[in-house]
């Protein structure tokens, strides 16, 4: 069945790049979206509005944003003496021996 669905135009941006990022066409995202919620198998929190209930995409984010800043940490910990392109310099030297 066709149907029209009118949604705010940076919503309808955001989820074509992300679907395009993954692959995929608006039709099987929302497609994937409405089988999920009529089977009544979205994750935990996906159907609770309001401003105070982060999204599953938000939190799912967060905790790819802390993880990400606790491996740069521990990258910048053991960061070798000499600036980055002495670094790749050296290591190219090496890789060529």
């Amino acid at each position: 069945m066709k149907t029209t669905i009118e949604l705010p135009d940076d919503l309808y941006r955001r989820v074509k790049a992300r679907s395009a990022l993954e692959g995929k066409t608006v039709r099987e995202v929302a497609t994937s979206l409405f089988q999920q919620w009529a089977d009544g198998t979205l994750p935990r929190g996906v159907e609770q509005s309001g401003e105070d209930t982060p999204s599953h995409g938000e939190t799912a984010a967060s905790e790819w944003l802390q993880r990400f800043q606790a491996i740069g940490n521990e990258l910048g910990e053991q960061r070798p003496d000499g600036s980055a392109v002495e670094q790749l310099y050296a290591d190219r030297r090496r890789l060529e021996r």
